[in-house]
């Protein structure tokens, strides 16, 4: 790809910062870029600095749009007689939860496992194949326990 090209890439990408229409802006496919930034580390850190220029100017709308605020008209019988500031909401909202701890949504997952687990890095039939495959009970002595599908629990195995 030529200098010239890549260089139209870079803009259209921190303008709009959609890859797929940058490179068919230079009319490429957007895979022969791809395999381009794979092979070329240069190229991929001046792709990220693009796509951090679009990002920094989304970060400049959404403040404009939520602090500052956007001048809208105001009608009366059809005819514009003033204008009012309006704020969004919404992006405030967004901008006090990236910026404002307090303000972020505390979500916690309890990740507690009561009673034993098996993890097997493959699929058996069942007990009796897993068993056949990978020795009787466990190395810790206890015997191996399992519900198979369509029968009631099993409480042990082999007794």
């Amino acid at each position: 790809m030529r200098h010239v090209d890549l260089s139209r890439y870079l803009d259209h990408l921190a303008r709009t910062g959609l890859m797929n229409h940058a490179a068919e802006s230079i009319g490429v496919c957007p895979n022969t870029v791809l395999a381009y930034r794979k092979t070329h580390p240069e190229f991929e850190a001046r792709v990220q600095d693009a796509m951090g220029h679009y990002r920094d100017a989304i970060c400049r709308e959404v403040h404009r749009r939520a602090v500052d605020g956007v001048s809208e008209d105001v009608y009366f019988q059809g005819a514009v007689v003033g204008q009012r500031q309006t704020y969004s909401d919404r992006l405030i909202e967004l901008l006090a939860k990236r910026y404002i701890p307090e303000f972020r949504d505390h979500v916690t997952a309890d990740m507690t496992v009561n009673g034993g687990v098996l993890v097997v890095a493959g699929m058996t039939k069942d007990v009796d194949a897993w068993a056949k495959r990978f020795g009787p009970g466990t190395s810790d002595g206890h015997e191996i326990i399992a519900e198979q599908p369509g029968q009631p629990p099993a409480t042990s195995r082999g007794a």
